[in-house]
């Protein structure tokens, strides 16, 4: 399995894996070294291998020498590759594909290209990959009729987290509302502050608390002079289910999201979610009124009502957590194995 970083999410997927194969005959590779997005640690176990220490951004014709000699020395028979958005990817594809190896794409993204575009991604797609493990139906929905390719070589759950990591007893929490995500216009974060602020909340005793630093923190922090909003630096991995636990409402208001793996957390947290249209997980994670809304990304007037609804309609938060908490526990890393061996096997 070849990422571009092993991440911590990462690595719980590559142990489930272990867990469920031979736990000598998985591996798995860093594309690179250090990113400039996340601080995760660096990952030492005798079956990690790391083919850079360049910046995974960064071209490194090295990697394909040593992702050749990894191949060969292992005996690798069966390779899962992230995406084909880097140009080594596409060449560990293409090589896998003609050294007969059995090729899995590791795929998250439900966004179309141009009909020219997509059609030459369909005949390379099809012609180097066996099977297609994606993040959720708007993935699916897509490599099956935008890319053409066939349903059965397609299964759901890539992005998946270690739910129990996250989990904690699910009882009233404080009145605050949480949202991780980088400072970047794509967060859509500004929208959720302004919302927040028109809403009823400040005035009932709520509280907003941003983690994540960024570009747009002194925007930010300008809005926030004196009001009752809190933003924090990006948090570890290991401080991540604390945060969690300071809040009752989980929102990702995203105008660009393949997925959302915050989602996941706070719902294995036993939050309720509030998440835009435009996030990936939401056909898959959200059930309306059940264990939270949904609003269009660019509607604040929306978000600001279903802020409103908190204090007019008082919902019972903590058994909408608790529906979070269950139709998270599906999408596991056991259920990325599973399907990943199905897949591999077939």
């Amino acid at each position: 399995m070849v990422w571009d970083r092993m991440g911590d999410y990462h690595r719980a997927r590559w142990h489930a894996t272990r867990t469920l194969l031979n736990d000598r005959s998985v591996f798995a590779a860093d594309l690179g070294g250090g990113d400039n997005l996340y601080s995760w640690s660096d990952t030492s176990e005798d079956m990690h291998f790391k083919l850079s220490h360049r910046n995974p951004a960064k071209f490194d014709l090295g990697r394909i020498r040593k992702f050749i000699r990894l191949l060969k020395s292992k005996d690798i028979g069966y390779v899962c590759i992230a995406g084909y958005g880097r140009p080594e990817y596409i060449l560990f594809l293409v090589y896998s594909r003609l050294t007969n190896r059995r090729v899995l794409l590791f795929a998250e993204s439900w966004y179309p290209s141009s009909n020219l575009v997509d059609k030459f991604k369909s005949a390379f797609l099809n012609w180097c990959c066996n099977a297609f493990l994606v993040s959720g139906e708007r993935a699916k929905d897509h490599f099956v009729n935008r890319l053409k390719v066939t349903e059965q070589k397609i299964r759901i759950g890539y992005s998946v987290v270690d739910n129990a990591h996250f989990a904690s007893s699910i009882t009233a929490r404080p009145k605050t509302v949480l949202c991780i995500g980088r400072f970047a216009p794509e967060k859509n974060i500004e929208t959720m502050i302004r919302a927040f602020l028109n809403s009823m909340l400040p005035g009932s005793g709520w509280n907003l608390m941003i983690v994540g630093g960024g570009q747009l923190k002194e925007t930010f922090s300008k809005l926030a002079i004196d009001k009752p909003i809190s933003l924090l630096d990006w948090q570890s991995y290991s401080e991540l289910p604390k945060v969690y636990r300071q809040a009752c409402l989980f929102v990702l208001p995203s105008t660009f999201e393949p997925w959302g793996l915050v989602v996941n957390e706070a719902m294995a947290a036993g939050l309720p979610v509030v998440i835009s249209n435009e996030v990936g997980c939401a056909p898959d994670l959200l059930r309306p009124t059940i264990n939270g809304w949904t609003f269009p990304a660019t509607d604040e007037t929306s978000l600001t009502n279903i802020f409103d609804a908190l204090v007019t309609a008082s919902p019972d938060l903590v058994a909408m957590g608790q529906q979070s908490r269950s139709i998270i526990s599906s999408y596991s890393p056991a259920l990325f194995a599973a399907n990943l061996k199905a897949l591999l096997l077939q």
